[in-house]
C-alpha cells in the first residue's frame, strides 16, 4: 500500500513517480510535472481528512493563501487540486534533510550552525507573519536543510487548517507538536506571531544542546510543562554556550507572548548581534564543557551591542579576517591584562578595594516610560539614552519603553549608553466584511486577519436566515489593532412564537382562500396566471410554499388562474411558408403542414388554412396550413385516357 498513487496522473498534469515519505497528516511523492517538465513533490493527505468537510474546505482556502508565500526559505507551493476524494499539495522538490534528522544525527550543534539555521527560520516567519500567516507547527521535522545549508520552512497550509477548531486530536495528541507548542496553544487559546517564536525558540534549544526543553511519557504531560515549567537554561547542560546566544533563546521561551520577541525580525536582530559577537570572538560563555563536540568560544563577558553593517564575506575571506583579529585581539588582550596587573598591583599597595577603572551603577527600570522620562531616569542614574528602536507592540502604550538593553538591575559603567525599544502602539489590520456569513465562517475570516471574535449578539429577525451575521462592531474595511475583537450581532430567525405554518391553497377559490389565510393571522396578496389544467378563478400555485414556517402578518400570493390564454388566429394565405410559421410561432401556436398541386399561387406559398382567421383558439392549439406545389406533367402516351374510352 506504500504506493498506492505510482504512475497515476493527478490533474491530468502530476505524474506520481514513487512515494518518498510520510506523516501523520499526508504522504509525499516525488512527481513530474508533465506541463512545465520539472519534478515536484505531491503532497497526498491521508484520506480520513479528506472526508471532514470542514477540514477540507480550511485546507482550501489555507492553500490557496499560502500559495502566495513567495520566498527563498518557505517551501513554495505551486498548486493543489482534488483527484477523486484524493486532496493533494503541489510543492517545490528538495534536496536535502529535515533539520530533525541532522539533529539526531549530530547534536549537540555549534553555535554558528544554530544561529544560521535560526535566522533563516526568523525570515521565513517574519514574511509569512507579515503575510498574515502563522505557522502554528513550527519543529525542525518542518525545516529541511539543503547540502549548501540553505533552510526551508514547510508545511504552513496544513498547519494552519489542522489548527482551527481543536486543541487536542482524538487520539490525545495536541494538535501541533506537544514538544514545541506554546503555552498558549497548550491552553486551546488564540495562538499569535509570538507562538511561532516559541517554538522557534525550542528549535534552537535542541539544536543548541541535543535535548528538548520539555519532554514525557505522553503528550498532554509535556504540554502541562510548556506551561508550568521554566526551562532549563542551555549553559547548564552544555557550558560554552555564548551569553548571548542564551539569552535570545530564553526570550523566545518566556511563558508570557508579550515578554517574547516582538516579532520574528526582532529575534533575528537579536541573533545577528550575537553572530557577529562570535565572529569577533567576544561571545561570552560559561566554562567550556569538555568533550562537548563543538569548538569552544572564549569567556569574555560584553553586552550584545549592535551588529555591525558589512557586506558578507566569503568562507575563505571570513577565514582570513577572522585570523587577523584573533591575532589583534590576542596582542590586545595580552597588552591589557599587563596593564590591569600592574593597576591591580599597585592599587592594592596603597588599600584600594573597588575596581578603579571604572564606575559602575544599576540600570533603572525603564519598562512603561515614555522617552522623556527615561532620559530623566538616565540622567539621574549617570547614564544616557542609546539608540532607540520603534516598533508595534501588543500591550505597551504608544510611545512607551517595552525592553531595555542593558537589563533592569544590571551593572553598567557610568556614562554608558542604555539602548531602547518604544512601543508604537498595536500593529493594526483592516477589518474584513463578514456580514451574510455563518458564524463559524465568519470566525474563520477574522482569525485569518489576526482579529478575535468578541461579543456575539443573538436576535430574531424576519428577513435574515437564522445563524447569519447581521452586523459587526467594528465595520468592514476600518482599521483595528491586532489580536482586538470584533462584536458580532447574528441572526436568530424568526421568532418562534410569532410564526405560523403556512396553509396549502392550491385548487381553492378565492373566497376559501382568503378565509383561510385570515385565520391563520396571514394577508393574501393575488396575481393572475394562466392556466390550461386549473380552473378559473382558482388557486393555480402560491409563495411561500405550503408549511413553511413565517411571521404573523406575513403576506402569502396566491395566483389565481385565468384560464387558458387565448389568441385569434391569423391570415395565413398568400403568404410564404416561412411568414406564415414566423406569424404562427409569434403567437404561441404550433403548425402542421400540408402540401397541395395548385398553380394559382406560387409553389410554397399558403393556400389554405383548417381555422378561420380571427377564431379564438388557446395559445398552443396546431393550425394546419396547405402549401401549393406545381402540377405535375404526364410524359406523353401516359395521359388519363377519357371516359369515353
Amino acid at each position: 500500500m506504500d504506493n498506492i498513487f505510482t504512475e497515476r496522473v493527478f490533474a491530468d498534469r502530476y505524474q506520481i513517480l514513487e512515494k518518498i515519505g510520510s506523516g501523520g497528516m499526508a504522504d509525499v511523492y516525488r512527481a513530474l510535472d508533465r506541463e512545465l517538465d520539472r519534478k515536484v513533490a505531491i503532497k497526498v493527505l491521508h484520506h480520513r481528512h479528506g472526508q471532514d468537510a470542514q477540514f477540507v474546505e480550511r485546507f482550501r482556502r489555507e492553500a490557496r493563501s499560502v500559495a502566495q508565500l513567495n520566498h527563498p526559505n518557505i517551501v513554495q507551493v505551486y498548486d493543489w487540486g482534488k483527484e477523486g476524494d484524493t486532496n493533494f499539495l503541489v510543492m517545490e522538490l528538495l534536496n536535502g534533510q529535515t533539520l530533525k534528522q541532522i539533529i539526531n544525527d549530530r547534536a549537540p550543534m555549534s553555535s554558528s550552525e544554530a544561529i544560521s539555521i535560526g535566522l533563516q527560520a526568523c525570515a521565513a516567519l517574519d514574511y509569512a507573519h507579515d503575510h498574515k500567516v502563522i505557522h502554528r507547527d513550527i519543529k525542525p521535522h518542518n525545516i529541511v536543510i539543503s547540502p549548501a545549508g540553505q533552510a526551508k520552512v514547510t508545511d504552513f497550509g496544513i498547519a494552519q487548517a489542522q489548527t482551527d477548531d481543536a486543541t487536542v486530536t482524538q487520539e490525545g495528541f495536541l494538535l501541533g507538536t506537544a514538544q514545541y507548542c506554546s503555552p498558549e496553544q497548550a491552553q486551546g487559546r488564540p495562538v499569535v506571531r509570538g507562538s511561532d517564536i516559541y517554538s522557534l525558540g525550542i528549535v534552537m534549544y535542541e539544536m543548541l544542546t541535543g535535548t528538548l526543553p520539555f519532554d514525557g511519557d505522553n503528550p498532554i504531560s509535556v504540554a502541562m510543562s510548556q506551561v508550568n515549567d521554566e526551562p532549563t537554561p542551555p549553559s547548564q547542560l552544555r557550558g560554552d554556550i555564548p551569553t548571548d546566544v542564551e539569552a535570545v533563546v530564553m526570550r523566545a521561551l518566556s511563558k508570557s507572548a508579550e515578554a517574547r520577541f516582538a516579532t520574528a525580525g526582532e529575534m533575528s536582530s537579536a541573533l545577528e548581534r550575537a553572530r557577529e559577537n562570535l565572529r569577533r570572538g567576544l561571545a561570552g560563555a560559561a566554562t567550556t564543557t569538555p568533550g562537548s563536540g563543538v569548538e569552544d568560544q572564549p569567556t569574555v563577558a560584553i553586552p550584545i551591542g549592535d551588529a555591525l553593517n558589512r557586506p558578507s564575506l566569503t568562507d575563505f575571506e571570513e577565514s582570513q579576517e577572522a585570523s587577523k583579529r584573533g591575532r589583534k585581539i590576542g596582542i590586545a588582550v595580552a597588552a591589557v591584562v599587563s596593564l590591569l596587573l600592574a593597576i591591580g598591583v599597585a592599587f592594592a599597595l596603597v588599600g584600594g578595594g573597588d575596581d578603579p577603572l571604572a564606575e559602575t551603577v544599576d540600570t533603572p527600570d525603564l519598562t512603561g516610560l515614555t522617552l522623556d522620562d527615561a532620559q530623566d531616569q538616565l540622567n539621574a542614574a549617570g547614564l544616557s539614552l542609546g539608540s532607540i528602536h520603534q516598533e508595534p507592540h501588543e500591550t505597551a502604550a504608544d510611545g512607551t519603553v517595552f525592553i531595555q538593553d542593558p537589563n533592569p538591575t544590571d551593572t553598567a559603567e557610568v556614562g554608558s549608553k542604555v539602548e531602547v525599544w518604544v512601543s508604537t502602539g498595536q500593529e493594526s489590520v483592516t477589518v474584513p466584511n463578514v456580514v451574510g456569513e455563518t458564524l463559524d465562517n465568519a470566525t474563520d475570516a477574522l482569525q485569518g486577519d489576526s482579529l478575535k471574535v468578541g461579543d456575539v449578539e443573538q436576535v430574531f429577525d424576519d428577513e435574515v436566515p437564522a445563524g447569519e451575521v447581521m452586523s459587526q462592531d467594528p465595520r468592514a474595511d476600518t482599521s483595528a489593532a491586532m489580536d482586538s475583537e470584533v462584536d458580532l450581532t447574528v441572526s436568530k430567525g424568526i421568532e418562534p412564537d410569532e410564526t405560523v405554518v403556512v396553509p396549502s391553497l392550491l385548487g381553492l377559490s378565492k373566497s376559501a382562500a382568503l378565509s383561510k389565510l385570515n385565520q391563520r393571522g396571514l394577508v393574501a396578496s393575488e396575481e393572475d396566471e394562466f392556466s390550461t389544467t386549473i380552473p378559473v378563478d382558482t388557486v393555480a400555485r402560491q409563495t411561500p410554499q405550503p408549511g413553511d414556517s413565517v411571521r404573523k402578518g406575513s403576506a402569502v400570493t396566491i395566483f389565481l388562474s385565468r384560464g387558458p390564454q387565448t389568441v385569434k388566429v391569423p391570415d395565413l394565405v398568400g403568404l410564404p411558408q416561412s411568414s406564415a410559421e414566423r406569424q404562427l410561432r409569434d403567437k404561441g401556436l404550433e403548425f402542421q403542414i400540408l402540401q397541395e398541386e395548385n398553380d394559382a399561387f406560387e409553389p410554397g406559398s399558403v393556400i389554405a388554412q383548417d381555422i378561420r382567421v380571427d377564431t379564438i383558439v388557446s395559445v398552443g392549439s396546431t393550425i394546419v396550413i396547405i402549401l401549393a406545389i406545381p402540377i405535375t406533367e404526364l410524359p406523353p402516351g401516359d395521359e388519363t385516357p377519357d371516359a369515353e374510352d
